[in-house]
């Protein structure tokens, strides 16, 4: 019901949704519905969203080792590149930044092939806690990339700015310093690459 219900608001807003994880196992209608909205949304360029249902990392690998194995790969043919594209994440690079939030130290089962170089950081404050003072660092590091992942990084800050936390010092005190070294790191790729590439949130 819910992304029956927001669907017109994801296509104003330009969010083209993505779903990882194995839907074999839901009903043939939200199968339908999830395809549906996938559909009316593939051409949306501000933002790409990635839902994660009945996901799971090893689960993954697992069905892509699958469909390797379906389309004929050899052991000799499987390179890293051909790997990460039978992923559910092909459609997108590999992370630069996860967000692990609720006090947890661990991805559990979270992306275990795309995290291999993402920087963690994790916080005891819960993800629908995280307020716009907070966010705001973001754009700090927006400032210094591209302009697709700033304006990523800036959609990610109004959607969530909506929803306001509490204001927790010690926790924008992490998030600044973290925030800082990440944006000291973007400066150092930009002068060298002239692109600081991809830059993505992923909360879990």
């Amino acid at each position: 019901r819910f992304i029956a219900e927001e669907v017109d608001r994801l296509k104003s807003s330009g969010i083209c949704i993505h779903v990882i994880g194995d839907l074999s196992r839901f009903s043939p209608r939200l199968q339908d519905t999830l395809r549906s909205t996938l559909e009316e949304t593939k051409d949306n360029r501000e933002l790409h969203l990635a839902i994660a249902l009945n996901y799971g990392g090893r689960d993954e690998i697992l069905r892509c080792v699958r469909r390797l194995l379906a389309d004929g790969a050899r052991p000799g043919d499987v390179t890293e590149a051909s790997f990460a594209g039978h992923l559910d994440t092909s459609f997108m690079p590999d992370p630069d930044l996860l967000i692990r939030t609720g006090g947890e130290w661990r991805i559990s089962n979270f992306l275990l092939w795309q995290l291999a170089y993402t920087e963690i950081y994790f916080t005891d404050i819960l993800w629908p806690d995280f307020d716009g003072q907070a966010l705001d660092m973001l754009n700090r590091i927006a400032s210094l990339l591209p302009r697709s992942s700033a304006r990523a990084i800036q959609v990610i800050c109004e959607l969530v700015r909506e929803h306001p936390g509490p204001q927790d010092p010690a926790f924008i005190e992490g998030w600044q310093r973290a925030c800082a070294t990440l944006a000291s790191a973007a400066t150092v790729e930009l002068e060298e690459q002239g692109s600081a590439g991809a830059w993505y949130a992923a909360a879990h």
